[in-house]
């Protein structure tokens, strides 16, 4: 099975947010498209009013261009109509916690249109503690709006909520899950072998383990080789792979951690498409459904 992570969405090159420069015949912006596939889809372009501090006060219209293709690496002017559609403004509003022991976090608000993915309103660093939270959108036919909520810590591991299908006006309570918690064995434990007993504690929902070559050259770059075991329990031993030629090595260190899915409750469940991008990385897109994820901090052992 391969998982793949879901693109940032386009970037715009030209001209800079806010500008008001833009000719009166048609809107016009310089986009790029940094992933290695192409991208095709309606590309939307926004006029607001901005307050006294970001983000946008006040929308007052969009236009759009359908069937636009983004090629791979290409950086690409695309031409809008000169005529807006007029739009109302609403508004994301969510009270959070960020749980005492987190180091950092970071609140994300989002708004998908049909066919599109628009760009984040907000990616917004926050401290531990309670706080409220307000961004204003656009109010499209349409659109779906979401929240996200995500934390890290030195022994917390990294956490990540997601509250979709958010209503404007309405305030969404979101508060981070708790982290899985490595139980045995021990960090730097030796003489790993098939039948030592892997455990840990997390929230109901499902895990999926992963055990990491630190000998192998190309640990720590995209791509390097990870062993990953899905299932609903919350202990395990390491897997027999010799059948695909892919077993673990003796005398070797490796890395694992627990990573839990709290909106996933069966391995059916999770060959469910669409679904979030499995590693809870980058944007969020929980497929229709709220959910969470959290990482555990990892540990290492050393093979018999």
């Amino acid at each position: 099975m391969a998982w793949l992570r879901s693109p940032p969405p386009p970037r715009v090159v030209s001209p800079s947010p806010g500008s008001s420069n833009a000719p009166t015949s048609a809107y016009e912006l310089s986009v790029e498209w940094a992933t290695p596939n192409d991208l095709a889809g309606t590309i939307y372009l926004f006029e607001f009013t901005r307050g006294t501090a970001n983000p946008a006060a006040t929308f007052l219209g969009y236009t759009s261009v359908p069937s636009t293709t983004l090629s791979a690496g290409q950086t690409k002017t695309v031409d809008f109509p000169a005529t807006l559609t007029s739009v109302t403004t609403g508004t994301i509003n969510a009270a959070m916690t960020l749980p005492v022991g987190y180091t950092k976090g970071s609140i994300l608000a989002e708004m998908r249109l049909p066919g599109s993915q628009a760009n984040l309103y907000v990616n917004q660093s926050i401290e531990p503690g309670a706080l409220s939270f307000s961004v204003p959108v656009p109010v499209m036919t349409g659109a779906a709006y979401s929240l996200s909520l995500r934390g890290t810590g030195p022994n917390s591991g990294e956490q990540t909520i997601v509250r979709t299908g958010v209503d404007l006006g309405a305030t969404a309570t979101v508060t981070l899950p708790a982290a899985p918690a490595l139980s045995s064995p021990d960090d730097a434990a030796t003489d790993v072998d098939g039948n030592t007993v892997f455990t840990w504690s997390s929230a109901a929902g499902l895990s999926i383990r992963s055990y990491s070559p630190k000998d192998d050259a190309n640990y720590g770059k995209p791509g390097y080789p990870s062993v990953f075991v899905v299932g609903v329990s919350q202990t395990g031993k390491l897997p027999d792979l010799s059948a695909v030629g892919a077993s673990i090595s003796p005398l070797a260190s490796y890395e694992w951690l627990v990573l839990t899915k709290a909106n996933i409750t069966s391995i059916d469940d999770f060959l469910k498409e669409p679904r979030v991008d499995i590693f809870c990385t980058g944007q969020q897109n929980f497929g229709g459904d709220d959910g969470a994820c959290a990482y555990s901090v990892s540990r290492e052992f050393v093979t018999k």
